[in-house]
């Protein structure tokens, strides 16, 4: 029985470092698709002209007011003295 318990938890850190490298996979992906149009994107938002240049990109970890956990963003932008995350 112990044997199986065992065998049984390595199962299981192995299916979840699975997971996660996948999820991490998947993330970069997104990553990779949206990130190009994040300038266009934060024009259109802040209703900015597309001859706007923007400056900034880049990660920001901010804590959680509650918890103190620290919360990514993967992309911030700052537009005409405008911070948008």
């Amino acid at each position: 029985m112990l044997k199986f318990e065992e065998d049984n938890e390595k199962d299981r850190r192995a299916f979840n470092k699975q997971l996660g490298e996948n999820s991490n996979k998947q993330g970069r992906m997104v990553e990779d698709i949206v990130e190009p149009s994040m300038d266009r994107i934060f024009k259109e938002l802040l209703g900015l002209s597309p001859d706007v240049e923007p400056s900034g990109g880049m990660r920001v970890k901010i804590p959680h007011p509650r918890t103190g956990r620290m919360k990514e963003f993967g992309n911030s932008s700052i537009i005409q003295g405008r911070f948008r995350q």
